[in-house]
């Protein structure tokens, strides 16, 4: 420090003299002038005894915390594989049971694999194996609870009787409105009229829509009956082929006699 003082007092002075270079005394190896020794313990020295800083409550070395806080320490951040958010390590277990992103096979198994996030619109609108109602319950269809994949089976097998429950449906409502209108203008014979009329009307419409029907089976059991005609009038014209071609042969055999008692 260039300071003049007795020699009896140096050795003394030497001790404490900032100017003194001396070495760290947690022994990290560094050497600095003994003033700058508490600013090097505070900022710099990586052998001094620090707390984790990310609240996990480890104590180490400053150089093995600079380690800790990216690789070890539970409380660092790392980004989640799938939605790429950041979260504590010791928080990811719980975000990736419930992680938007990340691919979830199907709940009810019918084998899709989604994002999480798709899952109940899957279900709700595409997964073949949801419980669903037939469109026809409204009609009073019994089927109010069949897969998805048994929809459309469903559907073509029973769809002469939707098309009668649909059928009853509306009629019962046409005569519900009928009798509404009815109350409300009681007395008036030509309301009365119109609405024995519409009945009358409905009747044979329904009377109509029943012989159609027993027209169409009508129809198909002849379409039957002709199909086994033809398959029946085909067998005949093979037999009558056959019987021309033995026929053919016989001629020839009483030909071939002939010209020899001729010769």
């Amino acid at each position: 420090c260039s300071r003049e003082m007795k020699f009896c007092e140096l050795l003394k002075h030497l001790s404490k003299c900032p100017k003194m270079e001396v070495s760290c005394e947690l022994k990290c190896g560094k050497r600095l002038c003994r003033e700058n020794m508490a600013q090097h313990l505070k900022q710099e020295c990586g052998l001094v005894v620090e707390t984790c800083r990310l609240g996990c409550g480890v104590e180490m070395t400053r150089d093995e915390l600079k380690i800790h806080v990216t690789e070890t320490c539970v409380h660092r951040f790392i980004p989640c594989e799938h939605c790429k958010k950041d979260f504590k390590f010791c928080d990811m277990t719980h975000h990736l049971d419930k992680c938007p992103k990340m691919e979830v096979s199907c709940e009810l198994k019918c084998g899709v694999v989604m994002c999480r996030e798709d899952v109940t619109q899957h279900v709700e609108q595409d997964c073949v194996e949801k419980e669903i109602e037939c469109p026809f319950v409204k009609y009073k269809c019994e089927a109010i609870s069949i897969q998805r994949k048994h929809l459309s089976q469903h559907l073509e097998e029973k769809r002469t009787e939707h098309l009668e429950l649909k059928l009853t449906a509306m009629e019962l409502k046409l005569n519900a409105m009928e009798d509404t209108v009815f109350k409300q203008c009681e007395g008036s014979n030509e309301i009365k009229q119109h609405i024995d009329e519409s009945k009358q009307y409905r009747d044979e419409s329904k009377q109509h829509r029943d012989e159609s029907k027993q027209h169409v089976e009508e129809s198909k059991q002849h379409r039957d009956e002709s199909k086994q005609h033809v398959d029946e009038s085909k067998q005949h014209v093979d037999e009558s082929k056959q019987y021309r071609d033995e026929s053919k042969q016989d001629m020839g055999e009483i030909n071939q006699h002939r010209r020899y008692m001729d010769n």
